[in-house]
């Protein structure tokens, strides 16, 4: 039996060309990472390296074909950059269904609203926006949000 711990003190390029005197355990190791021809295994495992192959060659050619800024923000899932496309497109065909009548919404739908009390309002949650230091975005959603609800009647 041959003692592991001297395999350690042989030179590393033998162990890749197999001449060193371990080569029989390293193929008991490879077959045990690799299964054989008939057995079940080898096939899910040749499926899932094709799959991981073919989505990483997927990522690549998403992210040439994306906006610089899409490029740097696509190592972050939250982001989403993949979908930046897909998003916007939605986005602005969702615009045309919710938008908000002109603004003088408060005249003639909300009579009981003022100006004054619309902006008191709008004061209270820009506040609140800086003390949970939210991001600009929630602070012109929320607005958004606001006005549409207003809108209606």
């Amino acid at each position: 039996m041959i003692d592991k711990a001297s395999n350690h003190d042989e030179d590393p390029t033998d162990e890749l060309a197999g001449t060193s005197t371990g080569q029989s355990e390293q193929e008991e190791d490879l077959d045990e990472v690799l299964p054989e021809i008939g057995d079940p295994q080898y096939h899910a495992k040749q499926i899932q390296r094709t799959f991981r192959e073919r989505c990483l060659q997927l990522k690549k050619e998403q992210q040439k074909k994306m906006v610089l800024s899409d490029q740097l923000d696509f190592k972050d899932p939250q982001n989403l950059s993949e979908f930046t496309d897909a998003i916007f497109n939605n986005m602005l065909k969702q615009e045309a269904e919710t938008q908000i009548t002109p603004h003088d919404y408060l005249k003639k739908v909300q009579s009981e609203i003022k100006d004054t009390q619309r902006a008191f309002l709008l004061e209270w949650i820009i506040d609140v926006h800086r003390k949970f230091r939210l991001k600009p975005e929630c602070l012109y959603v929320t607005q958004y949000i606001i006005d549409s609800f207003m809108s209606k009647q």
